[in-house]
C-alpha cells in the first residue's frame, strides 16, 4: 500500500503530542493499538478462510474426479459381466439349486451288504484319539491338594 519511514512516524508522533497533550496521548495510543490489532486479526481470519475455501474447492474437484472414475469402472465391469453371461450355456445361467445333479440313494447302487469298513451292529464304543490325548493331558496336570490350615489357639487370659 504505502510505506512509512521513521521520519514520517516521528512527525505524526510530534503532531499527536501537540494536539492531544501528554495526558490523553497514552490512552489514544492504547486504543489505536487495540484497533490495529483487531484489524490485523480480522485480515488474518479472512486469509485463512479464503485459503480453506480454495482447499475445499480442490478437494471437491478431486472427489468428483474419483466418483466419475468409479462410476466408469462400475459400468465397464457390468458390461464385461453381461458379456460373460451371454457366453455361458443355458444350464449355467440357472440358479445353483437347479443345476445340482440328481441325488443318489443307497438303493441306486443295488447293494444290500454294507461295505467292509462299515461298523457292525454290535459296535462297541471306542474313544477317539483326540479324547485320549485330552485325557493324558488331564492326567499330567498337577492336582490341587488341600493344604493343612494352621489354627491359632486363642488362650483366654486370666482375669
Amino acid at each position: 500500500m504505502f510505506e512509512m519511514g521513521f521520519s514520517e512516524m516521528l512527525l505524526i508522533a510530534v503532531v499527536a503530542l501537540v494536539v492531544l497533550g501528554p495526558e490523553r496521548l497514552p490512552k489514544v495510543a492504547r486504543t489505536a493499538g487495540q484497533w490495529l490489532g483487531r484489524l490485523q486479526h480480522f485480515v488474518a481470519n479472512i486469509k485463512t478462510d479464503l485459503s480453506t475455501q480454495a482447499g475445499m474447492a480442490e478437494l471437491v474437484e478431486a472427489k468428483d474426479g474419483l466418483t466419475a472414475a468409479a462410476r466408469q469402472l462400475q459400468q465397464e465391469l457390468s458390461q464385461s459381466a453381461q458379456a460373460l453371461n451371454a457366453d455361458l450355456p443355458d444350464w449355467q445361467q440357472r440358479p445353483a439349486w437347479e443345476r445340482l445333479p440328481p441325488q443318489r440313494s443307497p438303493a441306486d447302487f443295488a447293494t444290500d451288504t454294507p461295505p467292509p469298513n462299515w461298523p457292525s451292529a454290535n459296535h462297541t464304543h471306542t474313544v477317539s484319539l483326540r479324547r485320549q490325548a485330552l485325557q493324558r493331558k488331564r492326567d499330567l496336570r498337577p492336582r490341587p491338594r488341600a493344604r493343612p490350615q494352621l489354627r491359632v489357639r486363642r488362650h483366654s487370659l486370666p482375669e
